[in-house]
């Protein structure tokens, strides 16, 4: 009796249900081995949403639904900057990432089977998939700890699954889900929280300043929750306490946590006797100052999402002339400089809108896990541009869609 409870936590029902959770966790796993099944399961979950179901019900739906439609303006944002890229290549490139924020709003319009317990399925279902993957990731590093520990001291990183970055806002996302979970009892506590200390650890042995960023500014949001929720002050207090005390104290326990902060000392220094060539954290504050001059020479109309990386290398040549290493020049290290250059400030506008809205629109009707992916996002657009490539997109979009259904859900008969 306990091992079928079990399975009825973890496992769909129904066809509709069994579908949409094998596409999705292709997506998941695709997240840390194999961009091919990212689009596999986007392409899969758009192509079952249009052709399973009453499209003219589906469309009717989305019509209807500014937080599903909205979602369009990035696409249209990069698809009208085309008018200023020369170079139609790179344009069509970004234009295609950015066609599942036209297509995947539409086909989740008719997944009426997103009740609670489907919610926390696909959360579990993710959760593992990236508990799995940072238990690889760990036992790499075990195999290799001196020599990458090394050279972690000296501004490189851990090795992880395509994006450094990318992939630590994907565990902090998974701890979270965890905390949900167990929450919601959706699974025992003696099964979660060992899984959400993993991951807690795994974050910061990474170090990522965006992964700290996101993991610490979610705790503060997720005490200011509890302490509404429930009126446990002293409990609130003591989670909001711990992401002062223990940074200080993993700072003393975790090696490659503690090189990384020395080197972001060492940095700062560096950048301030004007040295920048070959540090990441330079080639990142030299991306936003192109890009901001990209602004102040195109400030309403951009240069165009094909044209934005040859403008950037030549204005990096113009302010930084001494860096040697070419690949180093880059698109604006920031989601909020990039679209601006990109598309000008009308471009930038759309994107805040397309961004703030469904959040906003749901917020009383959400969840603080909700809440906490839009923090995720706002912070890695402040040293990233995660929606201009496959993964960040897919992330955001897949996963904000699944809070909206699963919001807006009313109850219906699925085979």
């Amino acid at each position: 009796m306990q091992q079928k409870t079990v399975i009825h936590k973890v496992l769909p029902e129904g066809r509709d249900q069994w579908v949409v959770y094998l596409l999705c966790v292709s997506v998941f796993v695709g997240f840390s081995l194999s961009r091919a099944m990212i689009s596999v399961g986007v392409i899969g979950l758009i192509a079952y949403g249009l052709l399973a179901f009453d499209i003219g019900q589906t469309l009717r739906t989305y019509l209807s639904s500014p937080a599903y439609y909205i979602n369009v303006l990035f696409l249209l944002t990069i698809l009208l900057s085309g008018i200023n890229s020369d170079d139609k290549h790179l344009w069509a490139t970004f234009v295609q990432i950015k066609l599942p924020f036209l297509f995947l709003p539409v086909a989740f319009c008719a997944f009426q089977f997103f009740d609670s317990s489907f919610f926390h399925k696909l959360l579990i279902a993710f959760s593992i998939i990236m508990v799995l993957s940072a238990v690889s990731v760990m036992v790499n590093y075990a195999l290799h700890y001196d020599e990458i520990t090394r050279s972690v001291s000296f501004g490189g990183i851990i090795p992880t699954p395509f994006s450094h970055i990318r992939y630590t806002l994907l565990l902090v996302f998974a701890f979270f889900c965890l905390i949900r979970l167990y929450e919601q009892r959706a699974i025992s506590g003696y099964q979660v929280l060992p899984l959400a200390a993993f991951l807690f650890v795994v974050i910061h042995i990474l170090s990522s300043r965006s992964g700290w960023i996101a993991l610490y500014s979610g705790l503060l949001l997720y005490a200011v929750v509890y302490i509404i929720r429930t009126r446990r002050y002293a409990i609130g207090s003591a989670i909001a306490l711990s992401t002062i005390v223990a940074p200080l104290a993993l700072y003393f326990l975790i090696p490659s946590f503690q090189n990384k902060i020395n080197y972001m000392r060492w940095t700062v220094g560096e950048v301030a006797a004007g040295h920048i060539d070959n540090m990441s954290d330079a080639m990142r504050i030299a991306s936003w100052r192109s890009g901001m001059e990209i602004i102040k020479r195109h400030p309403l109309t951009g240069v165009g999402a094909g044209d934005l990386l040859v403008e950037s290398k030549a204005i990096s040549h113009e302010l930084f002339p001494s860096i040697v290493n070419e690949a180093d020049r880059k698109m604006p290290h920031n989601e909020f400089i990039w679209i601006w250059a990109a598309a000008g400030i009308l471009g930038l506008l759309a994107y805040l809108a397309a961004f703030v809205y469904p959040f906003v629109s749901s917020f009383r009707k959400g969840n603080w896990l909700m809440a906490l992916l839009f923090l995720i996002f706002f912070s890695a657009f402040l040293t990233e541009a995660p929606l201009e490539e496959q993964i960040g997109s897919t992330f955001y979009l897949l996963f904000l869609l699944i809070f909206l259904t699963s919001i807006d859900h009313s109850p219906a008969i699925h085979d």
